[in-house]
């Protein structure tokens, strides 16, 4: 882990307090008694620019290989000890995260709504969610353990759970205090030492976070924190033959990138969250007067409090949705609203929503990230499952009715791994897993299950 040291200037002086990610690669150890920011081994760092403004906010360190090495080395010192411990000693530094992460929740608010566009006014939400589901897994690792059998005559059958070792994180840049919280919390919850990798376009958080775990606690070496690009340390991770296990969350070909680079070096375990196209059916005896509050939508400054609306994250993704809404107007759908930048300056984009959509055009069928919908009518439920499920996607849909009973048959009806009735986000209940079907990832995190997903078992036979 890591001590701060520098100072921050510019824009983000008041929010990164000590850090300058300028100089900062990665949290991790040189010294068996030390936790220090390291500099990046190459010297070569990337900007980051306000989504909103366009101006640059600051150069963050980019960590190469020979820096995730370092990490791991780190991750590998500690592994020992920290393995070692009582559950209750690693439950302790955890928990005071939590504390911090919602001391701190101003800080990691305007530094997510100044380098990636998320409006402050949502969060608030998010910050709970993440403290939230820490307190949960601090409490629910003390009921999860091995069993035991005797149906074998002679024999007594055990099973253990055990940490993996060395493991890596990779989050996405559009939830990352709560991304960081699943994976990195719960890794370490069961005694493994982690790598945590951010997107590129979040690492200030990240960076903060990193500081947060070191005020909290966690000895060196148990969570390292790089900064740069998945297709160099994402890529080293992925590939690296001292990590046991990966979790990755962001788009579907990323992650089989990932699992193809996992399967190639030591067959290192997978868990992808990845991309999704998470339709809403709403069904004529649904209450409309709850769906209007999904429409309240106030573009602008992400860091007013007054805007629930940003702007994309970057000129990348600003690109990538216009490129979308170009395609679906030629395809010959009809615009109803918006489709077009929303200010002359920042990569805000209206609220987009299309009518009359071919069934075969990309608007229906890949993801955008961006407010961007495409409404279409339906006569029968089979018609409207069939439409839903005609993806190559499987994460998330929605299902709005006063019908419990069509409620269920439909929501058992969705190819996907989280389904909502009559709301729109999987994410709200904590002690739930959260992941998707076909290739919207591969097993789960957070709840029950992404914790345990964080144990190898071993079976043990013994005589008796």
């Amino acid at each position: 882990m890591a001590h701060i040291h520098g100072q921050s200037s510019g824009p983000i002086n008041d929010a990164c307090r000590s850090i300058n990610p300028a100089t900062l690669a990665l949290t991790g150890t040189t010294k068996r008694d030390q936790r220090t920011f390291v500099e990046c081994k190459s010297g070569k760092t990337f900007p980051l620019y306000n989504p909103h403004t366009e101006e640059k906010v600051t150069d963050v360190s980019d960590a190469y290989p020979e820096d995730v090495d370092a990490a791991v080395r780190a991750a590998q010192r500690a592994f020992p000890v920290w393995s070692q411990l009582s559950t209750f000693q690693r439950v302790e530094p955890c928990l005071r995260l939590a504390e911090l992460i919602e001391r701190d929740q101003n800080e990691l608010m305007r530094l997510d709504a100044l380098t990636m566009g998320t409006p402050i006014a949502l969060g608030p939400g998010h910050i709970q969610m993440a403290v939230t589901y820490i307190k949960y897994v601090c409490g629910v690792i003390h009921d999860i353990h091995g069993e035991t059998t005797l149906h074998t005559p002679g024999y007594l059958g055990l099973t253990l759970l055990q940490p993996y070792g060395v493991c890596a994180g990779i989050a996405a840049w559009n939830a990352s205090v709560l991304f960081f919280c699943y994976k990195t919390v719960s890794c370490v919850l069961a005694g493994n030492t982690i790598i945590s990798k951010s997107s590129e376009k979040a690492p200030l958080v990240a960076i903060r976070l990193a500081a947060l775990c070191v005020e909290a606690g966690f000895p060196p070496g148990v969570i390292n924190v790089i900064t740069g690009f998945r297709h160099i340390s994402g890529a080293a991770l992925a590939s690296h033959m001292d990590i046991r296990k990966i979790s990755f969350t962001g788009s579907t070909a990323a992650g089989k990138l990932v699992a193809a680079a996992a399967a190639k070096s030591n067959l290192k375990s997978v868990v992808l969250e990845n991309g999704g196209k998470n339709a809403a059916v709403v069904f004529e005896d649904a209450d409309l007067a709850k769906l209007k509050q999904f429409a309240s939508i106030k573009i602008g400054d992400p860091t007013d409090p007054a805007n629930n609306y940003g702007p994309q994250a970057d000129k990348t993704q600003f690109e990538a949705v216009m490129r979308y809404i170009n395609k679906c107007r030629e395809a010959g759908a009809q615009l109803v609203l918006g489709g077009e930048r929303a200010s002359q300056r920042g990569y805000h984009i209206q609220p987009t929503v299309f009518v009359n959509v071919p069934e075969d055009s990309e608007i229906m069928k890949k993801e955008i990230f961006g407010a961007v919908a495409a409404i279409q009518s339906f006569a029968t439920e089979e018609e409207v499952i069939a439409c839903c499920n005609n993806t190559d996607y499987g994460l998330h849909a929605s299902v709005f009715t006063r019908d419990t009973s069509r409620a269920i048959r439909v929501a058992k009806a969705f190819e996907t791994g989280l389904v909502s009735v009559n709301c729109a986000s999987p994410m709200h209940v904590y002690d739930l897993c959260f992941g998707g079907y076909k290739g919207s990832g591969l097993g789960r995190e957070s709840g029950r299950q992404g914790l345990e997903s964080w144990f190898e078992v071993k079976s043990v036979t013994m005589a008796v």
